[in-house]
């Protein structure tokens, strides 16, 4: 289930035997209180999102520790390759989990290196044009640690 505050978007799910998966996402830099080597960052995540609708409130006071997953953003380049290598998916273009559009968008770039077998520098421009503005977008959505 997606969860969002109008703002930021987090997710819990059943990862079987009695046990929830759980995530937030959230700009937070090294030394940030959000970063998982910090001190009480589980006191700081309830306090962040704990007022969220259920069921988060009630899987944050449970949760004993959290994972973290850091997410690294980078400008996406025209070309990707080089002679007769090219990349595709999060190889060549990675972007943030929260608006879900990772997984589409490796599968237009297949769709498009199958219509741009020779040319590969060529699949590499057209797919940067369209990849480069999903990716801006996406990375405008996550929050900064101190946004509610």
């Amino acid at each position: 289930m997606l969860v969002s505050n109008g703002r930021a978007l987090g997710s819990v799910a059943s990862a079987g035997h009695g046990t929830m998966s759980w995530w937030f996402d959230l700009r937070a830099k090294p030394g940030s209180p959000f970063r998982g080597d910090a001190p009480d960052v589980m006191d700081r995540l309830r306090e962040r999102f704990g007022h969220w609708s259920e069921p988060l409130p009630t899987v944050l006071v449970h949760a004993q520790t959290a994972q973290f997953s850091p997410h690294y953003g980078h400008c996406v380049p025209a070309t990707w390759g080089r002679d007769p290598t090219t990349l595709m998916g999060d190889a060549a273009h990675t972007m943030s989990p929260a608006m879900a559009m990772g997984r589409v968008q490796a599968l237009e770039d297949a769709r498009a290196l199958s219509r741009s077998v020779g040319d590969l520098r060529g699949y590499e421009r057209t797919r940067a044009k369209i990849v480069r503005r999903v990716a801006r977008f996406a990375g405008r959505k996550i929050p900064a640690a101190g946004d509610r």
